[in-house]
């Protein structure tokens, strides 16, 4: 059975028409709401992005404010190294008068020194880098130049080197000396140049002369002093000038030897 509506079809359009048209615009409304929502969510983002990203440029800047000020105080801190090693090269690692006491209490009996002779010569030092003579430049240097080739100008060094000139009764008393000053931690390089005869006064002595080196790495802050006794019954050890007579270091010797027979 078929149902017939009694409305005119023009009326039956028109509401169908109307009907149409609000569910495009309720639908045009809800797409409108869902593109601005986007609009709005997407914006949020990217403005927390763009925060994100300034604050990640101010830690880079930051980072790199204290990149700088660390390589500044490391400039600062080699320069300063360089110059306090330029000067303690300067200064003596070993007093001369330590050293020489040092070696007069390492000194046997019947033993005695005519001349001791120090020394001190640069040490020629050659470039960290090989190619740098055969890459440099040909121009003429500017002041920074000047100036940064003095601060990467590695410390002079110096070798220093001692002569012992003396007498002793025999060569067993040259041998224990030498023994001694090779087990001295601030000397190396002890040798013997020569050990030859020599009559003084109708008496047979033996005459010497050593090398020594004194060690690169000499510290007298970890070396203990040698104590010697001194006075009857004790070790005697004597420096013989060079502007002393011959007969009085003979005359001491010969005291020496007697009082330790």
């Amino acid at each position: 059975m078929s149902s017939k509506s009694f409305l005119p079809d023009d009326y039956v359009e028109d509401r169908l028409d109307l009907r149409a048209n609000i569910m495009s615009g309720v639908l045009f409304v809800i797409v409108m709401l869902g593109v601005i929502g986007a609009y709005f969510v997407t914006n949020q983002k990217w403005h927390a992005i763009h925060n994100a990203q300034a604050e990640v440029a101010r830690k880079y800047e930051l980072a790199g404010r204290q990149i700088y000020e660390l390589t500044e105080l490391e400039e600062q801190k080699k320069s300063m190294l360089s110059k306090a090693e330029m000067a303690s090269s300067l200064v003596e690692r070993v007093p001369r008068s330590i050293l020489l006491a040092e070696v007069i209490n390492r000194m046997p009996d019947q033993l005695s020194v005519l001349e001791f002779d120090l020394t001190s010569e640069k040490v020629r030092q050659m470039p960290t880098d090989a190619n740098q003579a055969a890459n440099r430049p040909t121009r003429g240097k500017t002041r920074s130049d000047v100036a940064k080739d003095l601060e990467q100008q590695p410390a002079p060094k110096f070798r220093v080197k001692m002569q012992i000139t003396g007498l002793a009764v025999t060569d067993l008393e040259v041998s224990q000396f030498i023994h001694a000053l090779k087990n001295f931690d601030l000397l190396e390089n002890v040798s013997l140049e020569y050990s030859e005869g020599k009559e003084i006064m109708d008496e047979e002595y033996r005459e010497f002369r050593i090398h020594i080196t004194l060690s690169e790495n000499a510290d007298i802050s970890e070396v203990t002093p040698l104590q010697i006794p001194r006075g009857p019954g004790g070790q005697v050890a004597r420096a013989v000038s060079a502007d002393m007579p011959s007969d009085s270091t003979v005359a001491t010797i010969h005291r020496e030897k007697v009082r330790n027979q």
